[in-house]
């Protein structure tokens, strides 16, 4: 089974009700019945609950997010260590990333991973790795 590393945008849609968020609340219904794999970060799953804060949304509603996590049956969280940020570091200078999404490439190094679900353009900055939308997933 393919495994993606599922950026914080595709949850940030589905939970702000942004115009892509049927497709992305398609995918994580795949993965919240094993049909894909997942790996997300604690560092993108923290950067969810403060731009889930920063739109307003109450503890209520962050918190049923977080719980929502736990019903995930092929999601795994990766929890970045120091030596995690410092190598970001380097990808940073290497790929021209901000430190959000540096850490994300390195938790998918960590747990070889080449293909990344997001909206975001700058993956396409690793010659690496697969950038993938929701929509040729859900197919």
């Amino acid at each position: 089974m393919t495994a993606y590393m599922v950026d914080a945008n595709i949850f940030l849609e589905v939970e702000l009700k942004q115009e892509r968020g049927r497709f992305c609340k398609a995918f994580l219904n795949k993965l919240k019945r094993g049909e894909v794999e997942g790996l997300t970060t604690d560092f993108i799953v923290d950067t969810i609950a403060i731009i889930m804060e920063d739109y307003g949304k109450t503890w209520a509603e962050i918190r049923k997010f977080l719980l929502s996590l736990t019903r995930y049956t092929s999601l795994r969280i990766y929890s970045l260590s120091l030596a995690d940020r410092i190598m970001t570091t380097e990808f940073m200078r290497l790929y021209n990333l901000d430190f959000d999404d540096g850490t994300t490439y390195q938790a998918m190094r960590a747990c070889d991973i080449n293909q990344i679900i997001s909206y975001d353009n700058h993956f396409n900055n690793i010659p690496q790795l697969k950038r993938v939308i929701p929509g040729e997933i859900i197919k």
